[in-house]
């Protein structure tokens, strides 16, 4: 197994020369298998991030019913003004 040996060479000048005169083509495009791709490509000169979808993490929910913030209007206990009538603002 460690009987042939490589022995590095310092750069291209120094590579042996090939006599063939054939030349190597890259291999054939052929299209691959499975679903294409949904979302498009989009162009070296167009943004990465996404500034249209915003995150919801530290945004506060607002009740539709008593206008208070923290709870939404199915766990709504009556905390605001609205709440013991069960009439909704608007």
């Amino acid at each position: 197994m460690y009987f042939n040996k490589i022995d590095p060479i310092n750069g291209r000048s120094s590579w042996p020369k090939s006599e063939s005169t054939y030349t190597l083509l890259p291999p054939k495009h052929h299209k691959q298998v499975g679903r294409p791709k949904k979302k498009r490509k989009r162009g070296v000169d167009e943004a990465r991030g996404q500034t249209s979808n915003l995150s919801r993490r530290y945004v506060s929910v607002t009740c539709a019913k008593c206008g208070n913030k923290g709870h939404n209007s199915r766990t709504c206990k009556g905390q605001g003004e609205f709440g013991e009538s069960g009439t909704s603002r608007g």
